[in-house]
């Protein structure tokens, strides 16, 4: 699982919020809700954390947004709105 959705974002480190969506796939159910997500376009409300990390989130994002497009999935309160990303992605070395 873990390598088709690592595949599936690029080979980019998928977040744990990417885990839960691709497992929700895999269960075949009818209807998948998605709360929460803003793609770190900001601050969850018990971290404040500003340091790169290993994740790639414009890429979860389209990846994210393409099963939106195609039915899979509805992302409920993400308005859209163009915000600078909170938490930057770590380069590479």
């Amino acid at each position: 699982m873990y390598t088709r959705l690592k595949k599936s974002l690029g080979e980019n480190l998928p977040t744990s919020g990417a885990h839960l969506i691709y497992l929700a796939l895999l269960s075949r159910a009818k209807k998948i809700d998605v709360y929460g997500f803003d793609f770190y376009k900001t601050f969850s409300f018990y971290e404040q954390r500003t340091d790169p990390v290993p994740h790639d989130f414009d890429t979860e994002e389209e990846w994210a947004q393409e099963l939106v497009r195609n039915k899979k999935i509805t992302i409920h309160g993400n308005d859209n709105k163009t915000y600078k990303r909170v938490i930057p992605k770590r380069n590479s070395k």
